[in-house]
């Protein structure tokens, strides 16, 4: 009988040992569940910054690449000007660039 009882009374204890170590992975897998959640939404919400300065460069980028084009169309509207300017002062002058460098 004693023995029978010293048998019980140890696995009772083993039994017990073995809750609370199945708690304690339970617990710790829940833990380790929720920090990877965790992890995971701050990763989300990086992504959704990058994705937003990555618009914001995109416009920018944009913005100049018409900068570009305007100034690049009024390089040329100036270098018209410039040359109708000239053959109209060679008409006036009657003397062509060279020509009027000389004297």
């Amino acid at each position: 009988m004693r023995r029978a009882r010293r048998e019980k009374l140890t696995l009772l204890d083993r039994a017990k040992e073995e809750i609370h170590k199945a708690a304690r992975n339970t617990s710790g897998r829940s833990r380790r569940r929720a920090e990877l959640t965790k992890q995971e939404r701050r990763y989300q919400q990086k992504e959704e910054n990058l994705d937003r300065k990555l618009d914001a460069v995109e416009k920018k980028n944009d913005v100049l690449s018409s900068k570009i084009a305007a100034v690049e169309a009024q390089q040329q509207e100036v270098a018209l000007v410039k040359k109708s300017q000239l053959e109209m002062l060679e008409k006036i002058s009657g003397f062509t660039v060279e020509e009027a460098k000389i004297i």
